[in-house]
């Protein structure tokens, strides 16, 4: 049971983004992206089609217990939200014993700023301080749909590779799942062109 929002300080700009950290004030902008089935069917698949607020609040809060939440702004607009949360699947977490593994949600709620690049700009900002600032090992973008290229061209374009995938759970809307991992031993701030998720989008 989470106990309310677990907030931070900590503010990252690129060029045309800024992360900053959410909080309870957000609720109100955050809850009509979990109640847009086209939002939520790129994130949780055809089976979900809307949280209620109080859903909503409560999923924030317990992601937020181990993870530093961020509002994805766009010309001082909030247009998603991105986290950078602990580990929390033993599977994965079996695979690297005595490593620091986080993970990385993403969701561009605003419907009118999807292929424009934003996704992509959040997760490249948030490695580069997961990897400088706190020092993670490993990174993963998990249960990724193949229904869903945008968002696997996005972490690609990053350096993220595919680690694994396994038939979707993503009921009615894929037919695998990928989990893309990017380790900090390998990374590079500017990946080369050419690099990043591959067999699952030719």
């Amino acid at each position: 049971m989470a106990n309310g929002l677990r907030t931070h300080t900590i503010t990252l700009r690129g060029l045309r983004i800024t992360l900053r950290p959410l909080t309870g004030a957000d609720y109100p902008l955050i809850v009509p992206w979990y109640q847009d089935p086209e939002v939520l069917f790129f994130s949780e698949g055809a089976e979900v089609h809307s949280y209620s607020p109080s859903e909503t609040i409560s999923i924030l809060e317990e992601i937020s217990q181990t993870a530093h939440c961020f509002m994805i702004e766009a010309g001082g607009r909030p247009i998603g939200e991105i986290a950078l949360q602990r580990m929390n699947l033993p599977l994965l977490l079996a695979r690297h014993p005595g490593r620091d593994v986080r993970r990385m949600p993403v969701t561009i709620g605003e419907k009118g700023c999807w292929g424009k690049g934003f996704g992509t700009e959040a997760i490249r900002l948030l490695t580069r301080f997961a990897f400088t600032d706190e020092k993670v090992d490993i990174l993963y973008a998990v249960g990724i749909g193949s229904y869903n290229p945008r968002s696997l061209r996005a972490f690609a374009r990053v350096g993220f590779l595919v680690d694994g995938s396994q038939p979707s759970t993503h009921h009615g809307a894929a037919t695998i799942d990928y989990d893309l991992r990017l380790d900090r031993s390998s990374w590079t701030d500017l990946p080369p062109p050419g690099t990043g998720v591959q067999s699952p989008l030719r």
